[in-house]
C-alpha cells in the first residue's frame, strides 16, 4: 500500500460511485480528484471507510452529471477545506451535507441548475471563496449570506439577477472580490448598491445588459480599484 501518497487524480474515467476498496486504504491522501466521471450520487457514508478522511484536504467531484449528495454524503472529511462540484446537475445546494464540513474555505457550485440560495444553505463560517457561476439565480435574500462572514470572494457571473441589491451584501463586509459579468438580465446598479462591502477591491460587470447606475451606486467603497 503507497502509505506516502498524498495526491491522487482518476480523471476522466467511467467510476458509477466514491471508490472504496483500495482506495479507502490510503492513509497520507491529502487530494483527491474524480473529475469526469459518472458519479450522479453520492451515498451516505461514502467517505467514512476512507484511513485518510482526517487528512484530505481537497476534494473534486466536477463534471459527474451529479444531481443528488445524500445527507451524510461527506460525513468524516473532518479537515477538508476545498470542495468542487462544478459542472454538474445539482438543482439546489445540498445544505444536509454541507453542514458536516464547516471547515469549507472554498466551494465551487459553477455551471449547475441552482436557483435559490436558501438562509441555511451555507452553514460554513470559515468559507473565503464560493463560486456559483452559470446558475439559475436571480436574486440573494439578505439573510442567505449570514453564515458566511469571512467570505472574500464571490462569483456570481452567467446567472439570472436583473438588479443590484445593498442588502444581499449586508453580512459580507469582508469581500474583496465580486463578479458579476455575463447577467445578461443585469440593467440596474442601485444606489448605494455596495455600501455593506467597504472592502471591496475588484468588481467585475462586463457583459451585462446595465443601462442605468444611479448616482450613488459606488459610494461607500474607499477601497475600490
Amino acid at each position: 500500500m503507497l502509505n506516502s501518497l498524498e495526491s491522487l487524480e482518476i480523471r476522466s474515467n467511467h467510476l458509477t460511485s466514491i471508490p472504496q476498496i483500495g482506495v479507502n486504504e490510503i492513509r497520507s491522501l491529502k487530494s483527491l480528484s474524480l473529475y469526469d466521471n459518472l458519479i450522479s450520487i453520492v451515498e451516505n457514508n461514502a467517505f467514512l471507510s476512507y484511513h485518510s478522511r482526517t487528512k484530505l484536504t481537497k476534494l473534486d467531484l466536477s463534471a459527474n452529471n451529479m444531481s443528488v449528495i445524500f445527507p451524510q454524503g461527506l460525513l468524516g472529511l473532518e479537515v477538508l477545506e476545498q470542495l468542487s462540484l462544478d459542472k454538474n446537475r445539482l438543482r439546489m445546494i445540498p445544505e444536509d451535507a454541507l453542514v458536516l464540513v464547516p471547515t469549507l474555505e472554498q466551494l465551487s457550485l459553477g455551471v449547475n441548475e441552482i436557483e435559490t440560495i436558501g438562509v441555511k444553505a451555507l452553514q460554513l463560517p470559515n468559507l473565503k471563496s464560493l463560486s456559483l457561476e452559470v446558475n439559475k439565480i436571480k436574486s440573494i435574500p439578505p439573510d442567505a449570506l449570514q453564515t458566511v462572514p469571512n467570505l472574500a470572494y464571490l462569483y456570481l457571473a452567467g446567472n439570472l439577477f436583473t438588479s443590484i441589491e445593498s442588502t444581499m451584501f449586508f453580512y459580507v463586509n469582508r469581500l474583496k472580490v465580486l463578479s458579476m459579468s455575463n447577467n445578461h438580465e443585469l440593467r440596474i446598479v442601485t444606489a448605494n448598491a455596495f455600501q455593506y462591502v467597504p472592502n471591496l477591491l475588484r468588481l467585475e460587470l462586463s457583459d451585462c445588459a446595465i443601462s442605468v447606475i444611479e448616482p450613488t451606486a459606488f459610494h461607500k467603497i474607499p477601497k475600490f480599484k
